[in-house]
């Protein structure tokens, strides 16, 4: 009887023992929830994916919204999208934005970073820009000398300032620097807009072309296809939901110039007056006329002022 008793006993303490699958029921119905728990931060991480083609803001664990327009509301979910990058995706934090690049389109740029060119097999891409550029000896039309594109910072540095190319944004025409012509309209065509130094900065995740237009008002110089781009892509400039959204320089991140009711276009082609080969009074002897830099030429004419 004793041992009847005893296993019976037993057999109630075993029985009490099943409760562990509902304690294993909640603990994992815990563990969901704790997986489905999200949040977006305070300043905001929003991503442009060029097969997308708008922003999007992403939570903490990944999940893709629509930017928030209050900052305690989470805007629209996009449980289809992804928050993995892709080549040429913007990740914007707070209104400070990184372009990334894949290893694939890094290793190609590579590749074509090594091509030959006017200036033998080590020169660079920029190199081979800025050599292009002066073979044409470019001119300026109102001091009527020629100047020149450098792309090292120890050279430009080292050229003189009435030698250095400067534009006119608003309109493209390219001229050496002269004091006089800051605040002033364009000798050539009268328009009015800032004269800045004719720039050019290289990186291929930007830009890996010919320059054909300069940026306004900032005169940095990219091709019109990647100026189309970044003309047409609204950046935010703060953490959401206070960002406004405007284009900007991806160089320099000056905001275009986009207002047609006063007649701004957010870049320019770049207009200079061009001697050709063998032209003035400047030794250069990289001069091979290549007209791949594909430019306007301007007609010199006299200063109207």
């Amino acid at each position: 009887a004793r041992a009847r008793a005893g296993a019976a006993a037993k057999k109630k303490k075993k029985k009490k023992k099943k409760k562990s699958p509902s304690t294993t029921s909640a603990r994992s119905h815990l563990d969901e929830t704790t997986a489905q728990w999200d949040a977006l931060t305070t300043f905001g991480v929003r991503i442009w994916k060029p097969e997308i083609g708008h922003w999007r803001e992403v939570s903490v664990h990944g999940g893709i919204h629509e930017p928030r327009k209050q900052p305690e509301s989470a805007g629209r979910r996009y449980p289809n999208e992804n928050s993995t990058l892709t080549n040429g995706t913007i990740v914007d934090l707070a209104g400070i934005q990184l372009l990334f690049e894949s290893a694939e389109s890094m290793r190609e740029h590579d590749r074509n970073e090594r091509l030959p060119g006017p200036l033998g097999d080590e020169a660079s891409a920029p190199d081979r820009i800025v050599a292009r550029f002066n073979a044409r000896r470019p001119q300026c039309p109102v001091q009527l000398h020629t100047i020149r594109l450098e792309y090292d910072d120890a050279k430009r540095k080292a050229l003189a300032k009435d030698r250095t190319p400067y534009i006119f944004p608003a309109c493209g025409h390219v001229h050496a620097f002269a004091q006089e012509l800051r605040g002033a309209p364009c000798p050539l065509c009268r328009s009015r807009g800032p004269f800045v130094e004719l720039k050019l900065e290289w990186e291929p995740a930007i830009c890996d072309e010919e320059p054909e237009v300069a940026f306004n008002p900032c005169g940095h110089i990219v091709s019109e296809r990647v100026a189309r781009k970044w003309a047409s892509l609204a950046l935010p400039d703060n953490a959401p939901p206070n960002a406004r959204y405007r284009p900007i320089c991806p160089f320099c991140a000056k905001p275009l110039k986009t207002d047609t009711r006063n007649g701004d276009q957010p870049f320019t082609k770049i207009l200079f007056q061009s001697q050709g080969p063998g032209g003035d009074d400047d030794d250069d002897d990289n001069s091979n006329d290549d007209a791949s830099f594909t430019t306007d030429v301007t007609t010199a004419v006299d200063d109207p002022v």
